[in-house]
């Protein structure tokens, strides 16, 4: 899960982490991160297999803000969704104050 310049939340796949991000922050990776950088790792879970990886993907979109900020606060709930993964990294663990999406409009600078 990702953390964009925008406050938004990025949840994605991949089985190469470090490149995947490395995409992300050279404006290359999913369409919807382009232009929310900079982007920063918020948490990245190990799954035993693709399929798992992906149902966990699909599973945490469909969860609201609140509910996958909750998730970055105590990971071990992915359990309580069904999935076991392996937490394997984390980002800040207190990562600086950011407006919620929506809430800087236009230039912040005039």
């Amino acid at each position: 899960m990702l953390l964009c310049g925008d406050a938004s939340l990025y949840t994605g796949y991949t089985p190469h982490l470090e490149a995947r991000l490395a995409a992300h922050a050279s404006g290359k990776g999913a369409r919807y991160t382009r232009g929310r950088g900079p982007v920063r790792l918020a948490i990245a879970w190990a799954f035993t297999t693709r399929g798992e990886a992906m149902r966990a993907e699909a599973r945490i979109k469909r969860l609201d803000r609140s509910a996958k900020l909750a998730l970055l606060a105590s990971p071990e709930t992915l359990e309580q969704l069904g999935f076991h993964p392996r937490l394997i990294q984390r980002g800040d663990p207190e990562p600086p104050a950011l407006p919620r999406p929506g809430e800087m409009r236009g230039n912040p600078h005039t």
